[in-house]
């Protein structure tokens, strides 16, 4: 299945791919960080009797690369896949300022690059925003932006890299409302307000 036919099928069945993916069929995120690698078995959706069936290998296939850490994943109003992206960490160290995470996996370094893309259907990736938190974990691993969602088509983000003891004081964790069309971000709620809303 090309590219641009996955992405349609993709497309079209959003609502149901996670559900195909606890089943292990349609689509599924394999391979290293840096890359999105989608694996489709187009034959396991006909219907076929169980006694003729044969297993049908997917065909892993990279939809896009030049991701940094991407995370969740959701199809926007406009039709393209959004990617929740947790960047490279940085080297801002706040060792002596606050609590530091204990090792391992602390203590974290912090910068300003986590961010969210876009994929085209033809597989361009394109930054939406950027200048997220991103820390990084000497014993391995970066945290970020770990997932955004489209509520009323706004798009909204889970920033998860940020305060003082992940190496980013200046900018804490919380629920990013994001302007997809300019970029411009802002935390419309921080984890307290989150947890003293839902006690």
């Amino acid at each position: 299945m090309g590219s641009m036919c996955l992405y349609r099928w993709l497309r079209s069945e959003h609502s149901s791919v996670a559900k195909t993916n606890q089943e292990g069929r349609g689509m599924k995120l394999i391979g290293p960080l840096s890359s999105l690698i989608i694996a489709s078995a187009v034959g396991t959706f006909a219907p076929v009797s169980s006694i003729a069936q044969q297993a049908i290998e997917p065909t892993p296939f990279i939809l896009a690369s030049g991701l940094e850490g991407p995370r969740g994943l959701r199809f926007g109003p406009d039709g393209y896949l959004y990617v929740a992206e947790a960047g490279t960490g940085g080297t801002t160290s706040t060792a002596g300022q606050c609590t530091q995470v204990p090792t391992p996996p602390g203590p974290w370094t912090g910068g300003p690059n986590a961010r969210i893309s876009k994929i085209s259907p033809n597989g361009t990736r394109t930054t939406v925003a950027s200048g997220f938190p991103s820390t990084f974990s000497p014993a391995g691993g970066t945290i970020g932006v770990a997932d955004v969602v489209f509520l009323d088509d706004e798009l909204y983000a889970v920033v998860s890299g940020g305060g003082c003891s992940h190496g980013n004081p200046k900018s804490p964790s919380g629920i990013a409302k994001v302007d997809f069309k300019t970029g411009s971000w802002h935390l419309s709620a921080r984890p307290t307000q989150i947890l003293s809303a839902t006690s």
